[in-house]
């Protein structure tokens, strides 16, 4: 994602794919330690897609192991992002957000194949895949 220069205020404009409106998700797998002290953490990230154009985000299913214990949380908690709203020009979303610098802005190129969402982050080229969510 690329920031740009800052400006005083949220972008109006409605231009949203409603391909993208809706829930998404991704899997993050964290470890740590090795052997018999290795520890994983897998959790879900959700991304939602309001058509209003505000943006939500939060986790969801989580799974923990270690080498003495395993654990599993199925609760989904998702929180409007305040100050941020989303919208798309072609293939790219662009993501505006209200920070105590002004108005930044965020870019990331998409592509959408029946339910699943590649996104390539244009600053890192990072390219997590998504999954539609029922």
């Amino acid at each position: 994602m690329n920031a740009v220069a800052p400006s005083q205020q949220l972008g109006t404009s409605n231009q949203r794919d409603k391909n993208v409106i809706g829930s998404w998700s991704s899997t993050k797998t964290e470890t740590s330690g090795w052997g018999t002290s290795l520890s994983m953490l897998s959790y879900e990230v959700v991304d939602v897609f309001y058509p209003d154009g505000s943006y939500g985000t939060g986790k969801g299913e989580m799974k923990t192991v270690n080498s003495s214990a395993w654990g599993y949380d199925e609760n989904i908690y998702i929180e409007k992002e305040p100050k941020t709203t989303w919208r798309t020009e072609g293939n790219t979303i662009i993501f505006e957000y209200l920070t105590e610098n002004g108005l930044q802005q965020d870019q990331a190129t998409y592509q959408i194949n029946g339910n699943k969402m590649i996104v390539t982050n244009r600053q890192n080229g990072n390219q997590p895949v998504f999954t539609r969510r029922k």
